[in-house]
């Protein structure tokens, strides 16, 4: 199937589209997905309406971010997207790329998507530590020092 997407126009495989039956926080209306990986913003991927063509969110698995990143998932929605086995989550984080300051990244709403299902839904993390707006840099280097310092304990 071909679609018009902020990043052009894609054919995808039907089994490619990630449905959210409820939409995204802010965009209720839009169900069907698709993440997108173009060589040129690797690492960060792209999870591209497949209804407005205006809209393209980039994303990251939260881990390269942040390697401690570790959330509880309540049973509504692993139930929800029918997840048996941690191989078929996928996890992402919302990024805001600003035209003038620091990219951050949304630690405390990822976005839960089943492999299997291809069912997504974005969740808020409720009682942690992690917010909306943390500074990507300022992650990156929080882990790189914290993979140090296990490093050094070996």
């Amino acid at each position: 199937m071909e679609f018009n997407t902020k990043l052009g126009k894609i054919s995808i495989d039907t089994n490619r589209i990630i449905n959210f039956e409820y939409g995204l926080p802010g965009f209720e209306n839009l169900n069907k997905f698709t993440l997108l990986n173009p060589e040129e913003t690797k690492p960060i991927m792209w999870l591209a309406s497949l209804e407005d063509e205006n809209v393209a969110l980039p994303v990251l698995p939260p881990n390269m971010v942040r390697i401690d990143y570790d959330i509880y998932i309540p049973e509504d929605i692993i139930e929800y997207l029918n997840i048996e086995d941690k191989e078929d989550l996928v996890l992402l984080s919302i990024l805001t790329i600003p035209q003038n300051g620091d990219i951050t990244i949304n630690l405390a709403a990822p976005i839960l998507i089943s492999n299997k299902t291809k069912k997504g839904a974005q969740v808020l993390i409720e009682k942690s530590d992690y917010n909306i707006k943390h500074n990507l840099n300022t992650e990156i280097k929080r882990s790189k020092d914290l993979s140090n310092s296990n490093k050094d304990v070996k």
